[in-house]
C-alpha cells in the first residue's frame, strides 16, 4: 500500500482499516446500513476498500443485483476472492478504476479518515456513477459515542487524534461536522441527500470480548501513525481495568452520509 496520488493514503491504511473496524461484526449496524443504502433500488453496487469482502457479500445478500468490490491491496483482495468467490472484487486504486459500466452506488468505508483531497473523492464518484447514483461514506463517530464509566484517557486519545489529523488536512473531521459545507464548498454540484448516525449499545464486561480488541486496534491506529505524543500504555491500562467492571457500557455510533449530484 503507497501513497496515492490526491488521496494521501498511508502506506497503513489498508491494514489499519482491516484491522480495527473491519474485524468488529457489522451486525448491529447491517439493518441500518442495507435501508440507507436502499440496495433494492440499486443495480449495481461499488464497495470501495472492500478489504477482504466481508461487507462486500453482505450487500449482495442485501439485495442488490450486482456488488463490485475494489481494494489497493494485493493481499486483501486474494483474501476476498478465496473467501467468497461468488462475489467480484477487483484490485486497484479507485482514481484508476474503469469498469466497463456505471454503477447506482459507491459505499466508502473507514477511508476518508486516510484521505485529504475531498475532491478527488468527489470527482473519481463522479466518473463512476450513474447520473442518479448515490455515494454512501461511513465513519466512526465519536461525538455520538461513549462509555460507562467514562474513559478519560481513550478520549483524550481520539479527540487529540481527530484534532491533529484535521491540522494536517484530514478530511473527516470537516466531514463529521459539517458535511453541507464540505461538499458545497468542495463541488457546488454535489449535496448532502441524508445523514444520520447508528448506535451500537452493548453492556460488559468486555474482558476478552471483539469490542475489547477493537478498542485496542484504536490504540494501536493512534500510535502507529506517528502524529502525536501520548501515553497510550495509560489509555491500555485504563482500558483493562475497564473492561473488568461488571457495570461497564459500551455505545459506539457510526456516521453515515448520503451524497448525491
Amino acid at each position: 500500500m503507497s501513497e496515492q496520488s490526491g488521496f494521501q493514503v498511508s502506506d497503513r491504511a489498508a491494514e489499519l482499516y482491516e484491522q480495527y473496524p473491519a474485524r468488529y461484526p457489522l451486525g448491529p449496524w447491517a439493518p441500518g446500513l442495507v435501508a440507507l443504502a436502499s440496495l433494492q433500488s440499486a443495480e449495481r453496487v461499488l464497495d470501495l476498500a472492500c478489504g477482504f469482502g466481508f461487507y462486500t457479500r453482505l450487500l449482495k445478500q442485501g439485495g442488490a443485483a450486482q456488488v463490485v468490490g475494489v481494494d489497493i491491496s494485493p493481499e486483501l483482495v486474494a483474501i476476498a476472492a478465496r473467501r467468497h468467490p461468488d462475489v467480484a472484487v477487483s484490485l486497484s486504486d479507485f482514481t484508476k478504476y474503469a469498469p466497463n459500466r456505471r454503477f447506482d452506488l459507491i459505499i466508502m468505508r473507514f477511508l476518508v479518515q486516510h484521505l485529504k483531497d475531498f475532491g478527488a473523492v468527489l470527482n473519481a464518484a463522479d466518473r463512476l456513477l450513474t447520473p442518479t447514483g448515490r455515494l454512501l461514506i461511513i465513519e466512526s463517530d465519536l461525538a455520538a459515542s461513549g462509555h460507562h464509566p467514562d474513559l478519560p484517557a481513550l478520549t483524550d486519545m481520539l479527540l487529540t487524534f481527530a484534532r491533529v489529523s484535521g491540522e494536517q488536512g484530514a478530511i473527516k473531521p470537516r466531514l463529521l461536522t459539517n458535511a453541507d459545507e464540505l461538499v458545497r464548498e468542495t463541488d457546488p454540484g454535489w449535496s448532502v441527500e441524508h445523514q444520520e448516525s447508528i448506535a451500537n449499545s452493548q453492556v460488559g464486561p468486555f474482558g476478552g470480548s471483539k469490542l475489547l480488541a477493537v478498542y485496542g486496534l484504536w490504540i494501536d491506529l493512534c500510535e502507529r501513525s506517528n502524529m502525536f505524543r501520548f501515553d497510550f500504555d495509560r489509555v491500555r491500562d485504563e482500558l483493562e481495568r475497564w473492561s473488568r467492571d461488571p457495570a461497564t457500557f459500551s455505545n459506539v455510533a457510526l456516521r453515515m452520509i448520503v451524497m448525491k449530484r
